[in-house]
């Protein structure tokens, strides 16, 4: 399961692996941090302990330290059904069922073999200017509106259009 944002315990908010790795190395001494999942429904239904996600690479230089995969955060511990990446996931797989399997195929091959390839581009959505956002709609307002949504098919329905 692909996740791109995680809590994380020591800095106390949502951050994604580049602001994971920018934190880990202003600390001094270094340490590496505890992330959760970023869904706090998700967080908060395994009760003392939470969701745990794990930060990979994200403590390592790549002028330093041999690295074998990019920095990413991965799925350590089972996720709430009702759970956003889980919801994206699903949203995705169903694209595949539907869509162009040449072109998941082809990605899936090229990072096997260690090529990088840039799959998603996040484009800022522009909203009303007089709303003191500088024109800009943050991503995080519309993983808002769609987790808003009662039904589960809904929600994984807007996740898909939302791609």
């Amino acid at each position: 399961m692909r996740i791109e944002k995680a809590f994380c315990v020591e800095l106390d908010r949502i951050v994604d692996i580049e602001q994971a790795r920018e934190a880990y190395f202003a600390q001094n001494p270094q340490k590496r941090f505890t992330f959760l999942c970023s869904d706090e429904q998700c967080r908060s239904s395994n009760p003392g302990i939470g969701v745990r996600v794990s930060g990979v690479n994200y403590d390592k230089l790549p002028a330093v330290d041999e690295i074998f995969k990019t920095p990413h955060f991965r799925q350590l511990d089972v996720h709430s059904p009702s759970c956003y990446w889980v919801e994206i996931q699903e949203a995705e797989s169903l694209d595949r069922e539907h869509g162009d399997h040449d072109h998941h195929d082809l990605i899936r091959s090229l990072t096997e073999k260690g090529v990088s390839v840039i799959t998603r581009f996040s484009v800022p959505k522009v909203s009303d200017p007089s709303a003191g956002t500088n024109g800009l709609m943050d991503e995080n307002d519309e993983v808002d509106r769609i987790r808003r949504i009662q039904s589960r098919e809904q929600r994984i329905a807007a996740y898909r259009g939302n791609r």
